[in-house]
């Protein structure tokens, strides 16, 4: 009989919140997911169906889904002409940020959402005109 405790391990642990993930990534997550369920419960499983599911539900990476943060960047403001250089600054670090974690691969939905709220305040401070 197959061995199906490190599979059952990993279902335990599956992911149920996708709020943040891309569409696709949980698609392809939700498919190995189900496929290690119907492993799990297959009485006459080989060991080599179990450590394909292993295989494909540890390799079924949820990709954060990072528009918004992209939207941010799109509608920055790029030409600083006649701001103080302290609005200018706070403006360009915000940025700066966003950009950061939109490289940043391991970044979770929670990441994102906090650093969008983080960067719309600063966003929305505005720069300021030299009078």
């Amino acid at each position: 009989e197959a061995d199906k405790t490190a599979l059952q391990e990993l279902v335990d642990q599956a992911v149920t919140d996708f709020t943040g993930y891309t569409s696709e990534s949980v698609t392809a997550y939700k498919v190995a997911l189900d496929n290690a369920k119907e492993v799990l419960t297959n009485e006459d499983a080989t060991q080599a169906e179990v450590d394909e599911a292993i295989a494909a539900l540890t390799n079924a990476v949820l990709v954060t889904d990072k528009s918004k943060l992209q939207e941010k960047i799109d509608q920055a403001v790029t030409d600083f002409d006649g701001y103080t250089a302290d609005s200018v600054a706070a403006y360009k670090a915000a940025l700066a940020r966003l950009n950061e974690v939109l490289a940043d691969t391991a970044a979770t939905p929670a990441q994102v959402s906090e650093t969008i709220t983080t960067v719309r305040s600063l966003f929305e401070i505005r720069l300021f005109i030299f009078s």
